[in-house]
C-alpha cells in the first residue's frame, strides 16, 4: 500500500512538471542541469519513466530481467572499474537487459521534452489499474490479471 501510494505521489508529480507548467519544455536529461527548478520533473518524472522502463524491461523478457539487472551491469562495467560512462552506454545497456531496442522509449520519455509517458498503458502490463482526478492517481490492482501480469507485478513488489 505504501509503495503504490508513493507512486501515485510521483505520477501527480510527473504530471504537474509535464502538463501543469507553462513555459518552455525540458527533457528529463536537461532538467538535471537545474534540479531546483526542476525537482518536480526528476524526481516525479525520473520515478516515474523509471518504473515504466523497469515495467517495459519486465514485460519484454517474461520477468526475466529487470532494471535492477540494468543497475547491476552498469555498476559491474563502470562504477567497480572507475570508468566513465556517458548517456548512449546507458540506452546501449538498457537494449541488452531488455532483450530488444528500447532506444525509441529512452528517447521519446527521457531525451524528449514534449510527450507524457502513457502510466496507463505501462501499469497495465503489471496488472495494476490506474484512475486519475487532475494531478491525483490511484493505483489499484486489476482484478484477473494474465499470467504475465502477474509474473510482472511479482517482480516489481519482490515477491515470490
Amino acid at each position: 500500500a505504501l509503495f503504490f501510494k508513493k507512486l501515485e505521489r510521483h505520477f501527480g508529480r510527473y504530471h504537474i512538471a509535464r502538463r501543469m507548467f507553462p513555459g518552455e519544455k525540458t527533457s528529463l536529461v536537461e532538467a538535471g542541469k537545474d534540479k531546483g527548478r526542476n525537482w518536480l520533473l526528476i524526481y516525479g518524472g525520473g520515478a516515474a519513466i523509471a518504473l515504466c522502463l523497469d515495467i517495459e524491461i519486465r514485460s519484454r523478457t517474461r520477468n526475466q530481467r529487470s532494471l535492477d539487472d540494468v543497475m547491476v551491469r552498469m555498476v559491474d562495467m563502470y562504477g567497480r572499474t572507475g570508468v566513465e560512462f556517458e548517456y548512449e552506454d546507458i540506452r546501449r545497456i538498457v537494449s541488452q537487459v531488455g532483450g530488444t531496442d528500447l532506444a525509441d522509449f529512452l528517447a521519446r520519455y527521457v531525451e524528449g521534452k514534449e510527450e507524457f509517458l502513457s502510466l496507463y498503458d505501462s501499469l497495465d502490463k503489471a496488472g495494476l489499474r490506474l484512475s486519475q482526478f487532475a494531478d491525483e492517481y490511484y493505483i489499484s490492482r486489476v482484478d484477473d490479471p494474465t499470467a504475465l501480469q502477474r509474473s510482472v507485478l511479482t517482480g516489481l513488489l519482490r515477491q515470490g
